[in-house]
């Protein structure tokens, strides 16, 4: 029974190791720390690149634990994917200003009105930009957890 049991144990240790081991390709390759093995001829798990007309896939550095435990240390600039946030700050942004602008140019004189222009719009200005962030925020989290 306990040559089972070690027999079992050893074969879910190897499994982890195995996803230990590409979790730490995937993070040294999304740190820009690999190098490009390239063939003329298709290869499995290649990308081709057809401006070159080369077949292509990243290889990680082949570090040390130690070496790779010190770059874990340093933040990693990932891109996020600011799409959909980006335009709706962009949007909220626009609002707030042409509010601003009309409400001015469109008040004749009437403080009140102007005001109430101003007001309106860029509490509708400020819901778009909100909902940018909370968007940008969500995709950040949603990075760091698949890392």
């Amino acid at each position: 029974m306990d040559e089972d049991k070690n027999a079992l144990l050893e074969k879910y240790i190897s499994e982890q190791e195995k996803i230990l081991q590409k979790k730490k390709e995937e993070e040294l390759i999304s740190r820009g720390l690999y190098r490009l093995e390239t063939s003329d001829e298709y290869q499995p798990y290649f990308t081709y690149d057809p401006d070159k007309k080369i077949y292509y896939k990243k290889v990680p550095l082949e570090l040390t634990d130690e070496e790779y435990e010190q770059i874990k240390k340093y933040p990693v600039k990932r891109k996020s994917d600011l799409g959909l946030a980006s335009v709706l700050i962009l949007i909220g942004v626009i609002i707030i200003v042409l509010g601003v602008v009309f409400g001015i140019a469109g008040s004749n004189g009437d403080g009140g009105t102007a005001m109430l222009v101003i007001i309106g719009t860029f509490a509708s200005g400020i819901v778009y930009i909100a909902l940018g962030v909370i968007i940008n925020l969500l995709s950040e989290i949603k990075n760091d957890i698949n890392r």
